[in-house]
């Protein structure tokens, strides 16, 4: 059986989510990845907080006040590392978009995408509603 390209969506001239007739194919800067496309039970993009930055942040902010107050550490250094903590807790409380795979056995695979656009909100739509028809039509064989 020949495979074809069902749906593909470029996020730059790099970089691309692929669905094929057997495999879901992300490539990203950061990874590359083939997943069977009968495994798959969805795919979805949600927008996540970042834990670490918020708790770094969030520590040594108000430590970093406290240390300039009382005179540990200079008040432009006490200030600057606030103001640092700040803009850390920030980013981690804006978060940023990962793409979720969940296959069929429970597995959870996440990967952090850079833009989130109705475009990319489209193309999961379309990627979730032929994993499903897929999924259907191949249950209904095995029957």
């Amino acid at each position: 059986m020949e495979e074809n390209d069902d749906l593909k969506y470029e996020l730059d001239s790099y970089f691309f989510l692929k669905l094929s007739s057997f495999f879901l194919e992300i490539s990203l800067p950061t990874t590359h990845r083939k997943f069977e496309r009968k495994m798959i039970h969805s795919v979805s993009l949600k927008k996540k907080k970042l834990i670490l930055p918020l708790l770094i942040g969030g520590i040594i902010g108000p430590l970093s006040l406290v240390a300039a107050n009382i005179g540990s550490v200079s008040l432009f250094t006490g200030l600057s590392m606030f103001l640092g903590a700040s803009l850390l807790f920030y980013f981690g409380f804006i978060g940023n978009f990962q793409l979720e795979v969940k296959l069929k056995n429970g597995t959870q695979n996440q990967f952090f995408i850079d833009i989130e656009n109705t475009d990319i909100q489209y193309f999961i739509q379309q990627l979730n509603t032929e994993i499903v028809m897929d999924n259907s039509r191949y249950s209904r064989m095995n029957l």
